[in-house]
């Protein structure tokens, strides 16, 4: 229970609409029981036998949200009520007991159900026509208390009046802030969630669905990035690429099939990342093809490709009595003052071809 409203507060879980509508129906089944008590203690029987009336009222919509997800309804007639029971108490009590500022804090209201309720959601003119005719019953409510005054005007003393509107002030002031705790909570799971797919569009759109590595498009943006640092440095710092293609591939896939060669391609892409440091790229960079970029020298790129190269020999994928294994050929290439990041590809790929013709499995490194 502390696990799940921690999550709430977080914004991490949404809150159960059932629950929230039971909570809020059970809180106003509690004031109206005050109210039921506060009448009879006052000898206003109108309203106390009004707010008996509202009570079960209340307690029927919390079984009912228990069977039926009628929000809708709910909200209308929970609507409607608070108007009535406003304007009820003030024309028989007095408009300065503040029972009509419960009708002003049905507009937050409307304009938080509009924004949780599927069924009127992103319609701006329903919580609008609600606010409009809070408006409409309150000034009415006012004009007709300044033309007749109450009908019972003398029905309680100042102490009383006193007590009551202080009674109203504070409700309606809890009222508004459970408004307000419900809305930033719903703002906070929608911050949260929409939060969620900015990661995972993010994700989709610069990483291969397949290998997690980096695509093809994300790779381009990382290698203009360096060439462009490149431009404004004065000393050129190393930096090399590698190409890697996998031996046989489509022996594989005609082999296994392609679900097998999808993992053996999981594999490769695990063994290339688990060889490179966090500051080094790697990609998928199309079918079979891997590229990697290094922030190193010549050396440290041709030993990188080498231990490569041979973890993936060892490498078996698992295949019942059958493992797979594979091995990669590897063409490397460093930058030099000048050269364009086409280039610098092209030399990579004359020398990974080289190895394919030389034997496969190798590093071709001048």
């Amino acid at each position: 229970m502390i696990h799940t409203l921690r999550q709430i507060l977080q914004g991490t879980k949404e809150m159960d609409e059932h629950r929230k509508y039971q909570g809020i129906s059970l809180m106003f089944a509690l004031v109206h029981f005050m109210f039921v008590i506060m009448f009879y203690c006052v000898g206003v029987r109108t309203l106390f036998y009004y707010n008996i009336g509202v009570v079960a009222f209340y307690l029927l919509l919390i079984f009912i949200i228990e069977h039926q997800k009628r929000y809708t309804l709910i909200f209308i007639s929970a609507f409607v009520e608070i108007l009535v029971h406003s304007s009820m108490a003030s024309l028989m009590l007095g408009f300065s007991l503040g029972f009509m500022n419960y009708t002003v804090a049905l507009v937050p209201m409307s304009f938080y159900i509009g924004y949780t309720l599927p069924y009127i959601k992103k319609k701006l003119l329903v919580p609008l026509a609600f606010s409009l005719i809070v408006i409409l019953t309150y000034f009415t409510v006012l004009f007709s208390y300044l033309k007749r005054g109450a009908y019972y005007a003398d029905a309680l003393s100042i102490k009383q009046q006193s007590v009551i509107f202080s009674f109203n002030s504070f409700l309606i002031f809890l009222f508004l802030g459970t408004v307000a705790f419900l809305f930033s909570v719903e703002v906070r799971f929608m911050q949260y969630h929409l939060e969620e797919e900015n990661i995972s569009l993010t994700k989709m759109a610069n990483f291969d669905a397949l290998t997690h590595l980096l695509n093809r498009r994300s790779m381009n943006i990382h290698l203009k990035q360096i060439m462009d640092e490149m431009e404004l440095q004065e000393e050129d710092e190393p930096f090399c690429l590698i190409i890697a293609d996998i031996d046989n591939f489509k022996k594989v896939n005609d082999t296994y099939g392609h679900s097998k060669g999808d993992e053996v391609l999981v594999e490769v892409a695990n063994v290339l990342q688990s060889n490179v440091r966090e500051m080094d790229k790697v990609c998928r960079w199309g079918g079979e093809e891997m590229l990697i970029l290094l922030r190193s020298n010549m050396e440290t790129a041709r030993s990188v490709a080498q231990r490569i190269c041979s973890d993936m020999a060892m490498t078996q994928i698992e295949n019942g009595e059958d493992p797979i294994s594979v091995t990669l050929t590897l063409g490397v290439s460093e930058y030099a003052p000048g050269e364009t990041v086409r280039t610098l590809i092209e030399t990579a790929d004359q020398r990974l071809y080289r190895g394919k013709h030389s034997g496969k499995n190798c590093v071709v490194w001048n």
